[in-house]
């Protein structure tokens, strides 16, 4: 309509002027597949960070175990700035230095789940009000990331990842990864 209103107003030149900037505001505010997943089983990890995975793998860090996996994300500024709690867990150490930033969380079947921060493009680095030795439930918050970045998380092998890469995911709320049955028969 405002196209067409353009044209008898402005002509041809007029009227492609606002078609071309209601294509790039649309591309700009496009909604993209977000994944929402509220199934909360005991099993399960949420993710601790809005964004979407960009790899999954393996990688070496001199912090990180050899047998974890680690998911990388990207950090998108439409969809919120909280960093939270995978599961229900104990800040056992935070790791700082200039450029990144390490959580390690204890569960209570005796396994870790690492958070690693880059410092992202502007210098910043996360907000956190933890302390080793809080507790969180799954989904509670323990920060936020100002303007956004990457994030790496890291699980142990014994998770079975449930997304795959280009996923968009809620922080706190949509669900990555989960514990097989069998796992948890042998720890009772």
């Amino acid at each position: 309509m405002l196209t067409f209103l353009s044209f008898r107003l402005m002509g041809v030149f007029g009227a492609g002027i606002v078609a071309i900037i209601y294509m790039v505001i649309a591309w700009l505010f496009r909604i993209e597949e977000i994944i929402e997943q509220y199934d909360l089983k005991l099993e399960n990890l949420v993710v601790p960070f809005s964004g979407k995975i960009k790899k999954n793998g393996h990688l070496q860090h001199v912090f990180i175990p050899e047998d974890y996996l680690c998911l990388e994300f990207h950090y998108n500024l439409m969809k919120g700035l909280g960093v939270y709690f995978p599961r229900a867990s104990e800040v056992y150490d935070i790791v700082k230095n200039e450029n990144e930033v390490f959580i390690n969380l204890k569960c209570d079947d005796d396994k870790s789940l690492i958070i690693h921060f880059k410092k992202n493009i502007f210098g910043f680095l996360p907000k956190l009000w933890v302390y080793p030795g809080d507790r969180g439930k799954r989904g509670a918050a323990m920060g936020y990331f100002p303007w956004g970045g990457k994030l790496f998380f890291y699980i142990s092998d014994n998770y079975i990842l449930n997304r795959n890469e280009n996923c968009i995911l809620l922080g706190g709320r949509t669900s990555v990864a989960t514990l097989p049955k069998d796992y948890e028969i042998e720890k009772a």
